[in-house]
């Protein structure tokens, strides 16, 4: 007789079927994911936008919209990344533990969710980045 933890999966992959013991392994390794993920956006943010927006201040340059977005979302996540720690935590978390008990066909949902996680964190920095070149590639451009 099989219990929960060694159940076999009928697709054949080797992982135990909606297993409390599978979601208690994963869960915290993707969350860790997200952890890390989160802190090179937060390290991009806190050190790039804030240095590039003191050496535009001291030029007295005109920043583009995008820039002054850019640094405000710096200012947000410098004054509140506790918050976004806790949510990350705290919601991320539990979220990540339940979407482990999808069945199989709903696999879909998981990575999805997973990844898009991921993918929201390299577009912000993306953003971060794109943004607060924007002033270097006029400076480049007035200079040529």
């Amino acid at each position: 007789m099989q219990d929960e933890f060694t159940e076999a999966n009928p697709s054949g992959d080797g992982r135990p079927t909606n297993s409390t013991l599978w979601a208690i392994v994963v869960a915290p390794l993707l969350l860790f994911v997200h952890l890390m993920a989160a802190s090179v956006f937060g390290i991009a943010v806190s050190r790039l936008a804030p240095a590039c927006a003191q050496l535009f201040q001291e030029w007295d340059m005109e920043l583009p919209p995008m820039a002054i977005a850019a640094i405000g979302v710096s200012k947000l996540v410098v004054n509140y990344w506790h918050l976004f720690l806790f949510v990350l935590i705290f919601v991320d978390g539990p979220i990540l533990f339940a979407l482990q008990f999808l069945p199989d066909r709903h696999r879909w949902i998981r990575h999805l969710y997973h990844n898009g996680v991921i993918l929201a964190f390299l577009w912000l920095i993306g953003f971060i980045v794109s943004a607060v070149s924007l002033p270097f590639m006029t400076i480049g451009y007035h200079l040529s």
